[in-house]
């Protein structure tokens, strides 16, 4: 494979990881908080929040699929932006902390290993990732 073919590959892989781990909470949360909290990490956190929030319904409903979660994120960020339209931006390096923190952590614990995590064998997410990926919900009937 070729570089350029690497790396047309990614861009859809890219706009996953943006649309589940970021672009919610960006839509929304746009100039500053109130409480002080800085706006790249309320951001991620709204982010993460929202995309367990979607993926468990979808897998409760058992209908869960990855482009299915990134369509709902890609919709709840159009609304996000559409409904804070004129209104004012935030900007500035303290907004770039989130995504850096993710990006570092990317790199950070690439290749994954298998840690013990909440006192649980990793193998057990494994095990419920491949499930859910396989059959769409979380239990078996």
């Amino acid at each position: 494979m070729t570089v350029e073919a690497a790396l047309l590959s990614s861009i859809p892989a890219a706009a996953a990881l943006y649309l589940t781990t970021y672009g919610p909470g960006q839509a929304w949360w746009r100039g500053g908080l109130p409480s002080g909290l800085p706006a790249g990490f309320a951001r991620l956190v709204t982010s993460l929040l929202w995309t367990t929030l979607v993926g468990l319904v979808l897998a409760a409903t058992e209908t869960f699929s990855l482009p299915r979660l990134v369509a709902v994120n890609g919709l709840v960020a159009l609304a996000g932006y559409l409904a804070r339209r004129g209104r004012p931006r935030g900007g500035g390096v303290r907004d770039m902390i989130g995504p850096l923190v993710l990006v570092a952590t990317i790199f950070a614990s690439w290749p994954p290993y298998a840690p013990f995590i909440a006192g649980a064998d990793a193998t057990a997410y494994v095990a419920s990732g491949i499930h859910l990926a396989r059959h769409h919900r979380l239990w078996k009937h």
